[in-house]
C-alpha cells in the first residue's frame, strides 16, 4: 500500500481506521485494543490501547498480533478486525457476536471466493492456542483445520478489503 493504512480516512467516517475500528469493537467488547509492531505505538491516537508484537514471535505478520493478543489474555476469545475492512459496519460485528461458539476455534466471515477472513473474525481460546502451536501456518489454515462457524455475509461489501491505492480509491468512490 505504501502508507499506513490504519491512518487512512474514509468519506463519511469523520476519524482515521484505527479509530474508526476501535469504536465499532468498543459496541461489543469491554476493552479494545490495538495490536501494532513497537515502532507503531507512536501512531496510535488519544485513547487508543497497544497491545504490541512480542519480540519474541518475530516477523509473523498477523500471527504475531493474536498470539501477542492471546498472550495478554489466554483465556479470552477475541473479536478481531482489521483496519483494511472499511465497509465493516455495527451489523457485521453484532452477525460474529451473535453466532459466536465458543467451543469452535473461531466464527469467521467467508468471502465470495470461499475462504475465511480469519482477520474479520473472533477467535476463540483453542483457536489461538492452535495458533500458538502451528505459527507458521497461519491463521486462515488454523480456523479452516477445526470446528469454525463460517457465516457469509448479509453485505458483501463488509468484506471489501482494501490493500492497494486503487483499492483506497475505488473503497473512497463507492
Amino acid at each position: 500500500m505504501g502508507v499506513d493504512k490504519g491512518a487512512l480516512v474514509y468519506p463519511g467516517s469523520g476519524a482515521d481506521q484505527r479509530t474508526q475500528c476501535a469504536g465499532l469493537l468498543a459496541a461489543h467488547c469491554a476493552e479494545v485494543f490495538v495490536s501494532c509492531r513497537a515502532e507503531q505505538v507512536r501512531l496510535l491516537g488519544p485513547g487508543l490501547r497497544p497491545i504490541v508484537d512480542h519480540p519474541a514471535l518475530g516477523d509473523l505478520g498477523p500471527s504475531a498480533g493474536l498470539l501477542s493478543a492471546y498472550r495478554h489474555a489466554p483465556g479470552a476469545g477475541w473479536l478481531v478486525l482489521a483496519v483494511d475492512f472499511p465497509c465493516a459496519g455495527p451489523e457485521a460485528l453484532a452477525a460474529l457476536v451473535q453466532r459466536r461458539d465458543p467451543a469452535a476455534l473461531g466464527t469467521a466471515f467467508v468471502n465470495d471466493a470461499g475462504l475465511l477472513e480469519p482477520l474479520f473474525s473472533v477467535w476463540e481460546p483453542a483457536g489461538l492456542g492452535a495458533l500458538e502451536r502451528f505459527p507458521g501456518g497461519g491463521p486462515r489454515r488454523v480456523l479452516e483445520a477445526g470446528p469454525c462457524v463460517r457465516l457469509r455475509p448479509a453485505d458483501a461489501r463488509w468484506l471489501l478489503n482494501v490493500n492497494t491505492p486503487e483499492q483506497f480509491s475505488a473503497a473512497r468512490g463507492s
